[in-house]
């Protein structure tokens, strides 16, 4: 993996697990893949782009798609600041959505494993509570992020 990237006696340098490697800014990197319909999930897809400086195109999008990526791009370039605020929105939204499922299924697993009646449970009841508020403020903010 690499970590990060640094000036050494006026060399850039990356550092590629323990070994550090000299960079070159016109080294370009492609990848391609087989697969019919490849499926890259949209926090990785904005990691990838903030952190590499990277640009991940889908040549087998529609029409609509590909325009939705060409604006983008064209954000990117001419509005770098509303480009970094809609990336972190979008990392924000995915966060946001994994912690409730995350809290979902806990809750499920602790109903499951409870004996007796559930209405003595304490820390169950506490878990529901807290998941509770928890849950209406999780939704708060994904209904202001999708505005």
């Amino acid at each position: 993996m690499i970590n990060l990237q640094m000036k050494v006696n006026n060399k850039t340098l990356l550092k590629l697990g323990e070994k550090l490697i000299d960079y070159n800014k016109n080294f370009r990197f492609y990848i391609t893949t087989k697969l019919a319909n490849p499926h890259y999930q949209p926090e990785l897809c904005i990691k990838v782009s903030l952190k590499f400086k990277l640009t991940l195109l889908n040549f087998m999008v529609t029409a609509d798609g590909l325009e939705d990526q060409m604006v983008n791009i064209a954000i990117k370039i001419e509005e770098p600041q509303k480009d970094e605020l809609r990336q972190k929105n979008i990392l924000d939204y995915f966060e946001t959505k994994q912690k409730q499922q995350h809290t979902e299924k806990m809750i499920l697993k602790m109903l499951s494993e409870a004996t007796g009646n559930i209405i003595d449970n304490e820390s169950l009841i506490n878990t529901l509570e807290s998941s509770k508020v928890e849950s209406l403020e999780i939704e708060e903010k994904l209904k202001m992020q999708q505005q």
